[in-house]
């Protein structure tokens, strides 16, 4: 249905690498995730973390036990994914009994130490990423942990979301796995955990938003006009600074790039002390604006991430940057809002729902991050 008329509908290649390369990132999510006919039953695999954390009678299945942690870890290049993980469960679900009780510990095999040293009978962990070969031992002395449950993209691994070798799309799966995830603690019901019909609606919407936007003549303009707009800034040594709150936090350091290819130009306004400080001291609407005012016009660039467009601190953000003459890019969704009205550029997912606009979000930011590590490249080699 949805890999069929994303077929029929494509648009021109015509216009900048930089489109062209969203567009195929887009065009690549939306085809293999189409083809995931298991993700659904993956799905109901990852939920078995949720039920281990709530006393399984129907008529109280909404009880959790608070003397159980959700223990989380990761590989280092899953890390981004792990806090957006611990985020919405800690951040966004809500019960009677308060927020779920999971722990994010780090990642890498420090990660895997603390998780050993923590762990208690009734906990369970998710790992994130493919930590096998480090994690052999510890499955060995620590038999408990053997009903943790791992998610990975590698094989050999107990589940795994994705069966793809393209990073951007991995992650991108990765994001719609931990969605349903947290949107299962939301309307936690056993007729839920079996139900495919649900599983697949996420899917289906995640999808739609995909398409919708690999479609938008709108995207593609703001994106010939972002290419120039950040092409002049590097060359004149330029800093892109970024931010963004809760998961679009997490989604938002996309854009630094990875090790193996990182975005030298690109810097977090996500630093805790840096947020703490301010928060404490002129408060939390001015955690990025106050950092903004020391920005040069016409060389350094923001990029800032809201779903609703009226996050209090980014819409004081771009309100500094616009007076001071420093250019904007803001990623947000068809909900709209007052940063749409003052950035200089927007690139607006074609959903209005969060989770769908996070997601194409990282398959943008994530391709935006090798386009800037390889312009970067090329200003060193003299290209």
């Amino acid at each position: 249905m949805i890999y069929q008329s994303i077929q029929a509908s494509q648009p021109s290649c015509d216009g900048s690498r930089l489109v062209q390369q969203v567009r195929a990132q887009l065009r690549e999510y939306v085809e293999l995730t189409f083809r995931l006919t298991d993700l659904p039953k993956q799905f109901r695999e990852v939920s078995q973390v949720t039920q281990a954390l709530f006393q399984l009678e129907p008529a109280d299945f909404a009880c959790y036990s608070p003397n159980r942690r959700i223990l989380i870890s990761s590989t280092s290049a899953l890390e981004r994914k792990a806090r957006h993980l611990w985020e919405e469960l800690v951040g966004r679900y809500k019960s009677e009994r308060g927020p779920v009780p999971a722990l994010w510990l780090g990642s890498g095999e420090v990660s895997l130490r603390k998780l050993r040293h923590l762990y208690k009978p009734g906990d369970q962990s998710i790992i994130l990423g493919s930590l096998i070969e480090e994690s052999s031992a510890l499955w060995k002395t620590s038999p408990a942990l053997a009903r943790s449950i791992r998610i990975s993209d590698l094989e050999g691994s107990d589940i795994t979301v994705s069966q793809f070798t393209n990073p951007i799309v991995q992650g991108a799966q990765f994001s719609l796995a931990l969605h349903a995830v947290c949107e299962n603690f939301e309307s936690i019901s056993l007729p839920h955990l079996s139900d495919r019909s649900f599983w697949q609606s996420f899917i289906d919407n995640s999808l739609e938003a995909a398409q919708n936007s690999y479609d938008s003549e709108d995207l593609g303009e703001e994106l010939e006009t972002i290419e120039g707009l950040l092409s002049r800034s590097l060359r004149d040594g330029g800093t892109v600074l970024v931010c963004g709150n809760g998961g679009s936090a997490c989604d938002a350091e996309e854009l630094m790039g990875d090790v193996s290819s990182p975005c030298l130009s690109v810097v977090s306004l996500l630093d805790p002390g840096l947020i703490t400080c301010i928060s404490n001291d002129y408060g939390y609407e001015e955690i990025f604006s106050r950092v903004v005012e020391t920005l040069v016009p016409g060389r350094d660039v923001l990029v800032s991430l809201s779903t609703s467009g009226n996050s209090a601190n980014i819409v004081e953000a771009l309100e500094n940057a616009k007076q001071k003459g420093i250019d904007t890019i803001f990623l947000g969704s068809q909900r709209l809002g007052a940063a749409t009205h003052i950035s200089s550029r927007c690139l607006l997912a074609e959903t209005s729902a969060t989770a769908n606009a996070q997601e194409v979000h990282h398959i943008i930011l994530a391709t935006l991050a090798r386009w800037i590590a390889a312009f970067e490249e090329s200003l060193r080699d003299g290209d």
